[in-house]
């Protein structure tokens, strides 16, 4: 019984067992190495993506800041237009009553120039602003 030899078939049996076990362990591996490529192809995507994205989250915040910026003009702009305006139509009726014509005078008509610019860009900017 101590010479007991392994007949084939249990050496074919073992053999297959073997084998079996064998290309499980390759099945896992060859598993966890593809999803290791996938996590790695995705890492990359997304680094890539947060690289864009972090620059249009700057872009977005110097918007913010420059319409914030330009609310502050536009009213600004909407007090100078007033008060030029009121100006404006205290020289008229007074070159009026002196018997002047008030575009006559230079400043009058630059005053009353600037001032429709004033108005239309307050104007155009107010849409602007509503846009978004």
């Amino acid at each position: 019984m101590d010479n007991m030899k392994p007949t084939p078939e249990q050496i074919l049996s073992a053999l297959n067992k073997l084998i079996k076990e064998n290309k499980t362990e390759l099945k896992a591996e060859k598993v966890e190495l593809g999803l290791a490529d996938d996590l790695n192809k995705e890492l990359n995507k997304i680094e890539g993506f947060l690289k864009d994205y972090i620059n249009q989250f700057k872009s977005v915040k110097n918007a913010v800041n420059a319409i914030k910026e330009a609310e502050g003009k536009n009213d600004n702009g909407f007090k100078l237009h007033i008060k030029g305006e009121a100006i404006r139509k205290k020289y008229a009726q007074a070159s009026k009553d002196l018997g002047i014509k008030p575009e006559t005078n230079g400043d009058y008509q630059e005053l009353q120039d600037n001032l429709s610019q004033l108005n239309t860009l307050n104007g155009k900017l107010l849409k602007e602003i509503d846009k978004i």
